[in-house]
């Protein structure tokens, strides 16, 4: 503004004229700053937008976050909970129950005749008891929990359901059955069935096993609660 003061100065001494000068410059001191505001009016247009547009991304990232959540009442997680709780515990069950058909690591089984039939029936037994309780509790709930789990604990059934098959033909059927009977001494696990009870399937369940325990856990963090 000093600029414009020292102008005035100058052009009073002009008299008349000055003052009509004077009177211009004053003019386009007035457009000038107009325009000064109007750019600084625009810039700041300009920052306000960015601002508002990097608070919707967030506010939209934030959103999507939000939307990965599920709204359910106390009484509908406490249900789902309990499901996934009682599958779980047979699920867990099934596993030792199916690794101790054909276990890894040295293993007592005992020399005596009579002794060695008990100690085959009571896992036989075992496993039986597991695999009912199981197909039971995935059946049972089926339609009240996600359809990717009720995938995966069908895919661990069948794993398991396979070592026992193998199970019950080299320990039982080869002994009762007239099909066996020719070769019932003689018959034993083919290299293949052997890597697959001992190794592969223990391998498989261990998979299983860990992939459930973190999808299930993910998913009932990911639950939250209505407050309605």
């Amino acid at each position: 503004m000093e600029i414009f003061k020292v102008t005035g100065a100058i052009l009073m001494s002009f008299g008349g004229a000055g003052v009509i000068l004077f009177a211009l410059s004053s003019w386009l001191g007035k457009v000038w700053a107009s325009r000064i505001l109007a750019n600084e009016k625009q810039e700041h247009t300009k920052e306000i937008e960015s601002y508002k547009h990097k608070l919707k991304v967030e506010i939209s990232e934030l959103q999507m976050m939000n939307d990965k959540s599920v709204y359910v009442s106390k009484t509908q997680y406490d249900k789902e909970f309990e499901i996934y709780l009682s599958i779980w515990e047979s699920f867990v069950e099934l596993r030792f129950a199916t690794g101790s058909l054909y276990p890894q690591g040295l293993v007592h089984v005992p020399n005596d005749p009579d002794e060695k039939q008990e100690y085959l029936d009571d896992k036989y037994k075992k496993f039986s008891d597991a695999y009912d309780s199981f197909i039971n509790q995935i059946y049972k709930f089926a339609p009240f929990y996600k359809e990717e789990f009720y995938d995966e604990f069908e895919e661990f059934r069948q794993i398991c359901y396979r070592v026992f098959l193998l199970y019950k033909k080299y320990n039982y059927d080869k002994y009762n059955s007239l099909t066996y009977a020719a070769v019932k001494d003689t018959m034993n696990l083919t290299i293949k069935e052997s890597n697959f009870v001992y190794d592969e399937s223990h391998n498989l369940m261990k998979e299983k096993y860990e992939k459930l325990r973190i999808n299930i856990h993910d998913y009932l963090i990911s639950l939250q609660i209505s407050q309605n």
